[in-house]
């Protein structure tokens, strides 16, 4: 089936999903591009939800503080939202053992949030960073990352609509926080993520299938 053809039997109900036929398709969360991962600002957040038991809360102290140090209070409020928003994938637990980690693990764990929260970012962890990873297809090049988000965009025409420059932003935040977390060097090598025992083992408590987010042999 051609693109164009493709395109033309999707109907969408509502700016977040989708029918093609019979299957049901949630869009993608592109708000990513709001923010990298700002490691320290994430756990000023988070150990302000163990003291305050409340996002909301957390939210109005943040934008009342300016956390972010932002020069805009429009900036700051996107931030903060977005940060909240991918904060909020962890458990109480999970939130705690963020704030007492040594500063890998913070950012390993800052990745996992990433990927609950948007799942462009998941798909592309598993099928492509994981994927060359495991097969020593160790440069992870943006020709990779287009192929990747091409291939999205037939089944995604949210993807499709995405302006030029908003593409080139989706692109480049993501190897950003890649290189961030550590999960790619400053020449786009994979790096092979070494979760501690602990981390494997909260993640693989709840859903051990996001151990596929990172670049990493299975046991």
């Amino acid at each position: 089936m051609t693109k164009q053809l493709f395109k033309s039997i999707q109907v969408f109900n509502n700016r977040n999903q989708c029918t093609i036929g019979d299957i049901t398709i949630k869009n993608y969360k592109m708000s990513y591009t709001a923010a990298p991962i700002l490691p320290s600002e994430c756990i000023s957040l988070a150990s302000e939800y163990i003291k305050l038991g409340d996002w909301d809360l957390v939210k109005k102290s943040a934008i009342e503080q300016n956390l972010i140090q932002a020069r805009a209070l429009g900036s700051l409020k996107r931030i903060v939202h977005e940060l909240i928003y991918r904060l909020k994938s962890l458990d109480k637990k999970e939130l705690e053992w963020l704030i007492e980690a040594n500063q890998q693990e913070q950012l390993y764990m800052l990745w996992l949030t990433i990927c609950r929260s948007y799942r462009f970012i998941a798909e592309f962890s598993d099928e492509v960073l994981r994927e060359q990873f495991i097969t020593f297809n160790l440069v992870l090049n943006h020709e990779d990352y287009d192929l990747f988000f091409r291939h999205k965009a037939d089944w995604h025409a949210e993807l499709d609509e995405l302006s030029d420059l908003t593409k080139q932003k989706v692109r480049q935040v993501l190897f950003k926080m890649l290189t961030e977390a550590n999960l790619i060097d400053s020449n786009n090598m994979i790096q092979q993520a070494n979760l501690s025992l602990e981390l494997k083992q909260m993640i693989l408590n709840r859903r051990p299938d996001e151990l596929r987010f990172f670049p990493m042999f299975s046991d």
